[in-house]
């Protein structure tokens, strides 16, 4: 089992934790990503997968983010994955909950666009505070509820 950092009463998320709610997470905008592709598009899942790449569908997948970080962090304080782990996102400043719609939108825009270029999300490999680039950006850390 991974040490967890504890800051004031604060408990920082492990790795692995904070891996499993972005898994559940990806899952999530996956399906609402296809379900939009199969049912608006009218294209089943192995032609999408057998297609060129397409800039709409890298813009689609980006609204998709901002829409959905701005509907699901006022309520969660973070990502239905988060929710599910029972982890929440704070600012590290203030340790107060990262919860307004435009804070979860653009954290969800980053952290998508961080995921096509996969290097900024190993940063949190050899983060003290189990933070990746987008955290870093955003002043946020993710914690046990």
């Amino acid at each position: 089992m991974e040490n967890l950092t504890i800051t004031k009463d604060v408990e920082i998320a492990s790795k692995t934790s904070r891996l499993l709610a972005f898994l559940i997470d990806y899952l999530i905008i996956q399906t609402i990503l296809f379900s939009y592709i199969y049912f608006i598009e009218d294209i089943t899942f192995w032609n999408y997968l057998d297609k060129e790449f397409d800039l709409f569908d890298t813009l689609t997948g980006t609204l998709i983010a901002l829409i959905y970080g701005s509907l699901i962090y006022p309520i969660f304080s973070g990502n239905i994955g988060h929710r599910i782990m029972g982890l929440k996102v704070v600012n590290i400043e203030n340790k107060s909950n990262f919860n307004t719609f435009y804070e979860g939108a653009f954290r969800e825009f980053i952290k998508d666009f961080c995921i096509i270029l996969i290097i900024p999300n190993l940063w949190i490999l050899f983060n003290k505070k189990n933070q990746n680039i987008y955290d870093r950006l955003f002043k946020t850390i993710v914690v046990k509820r």
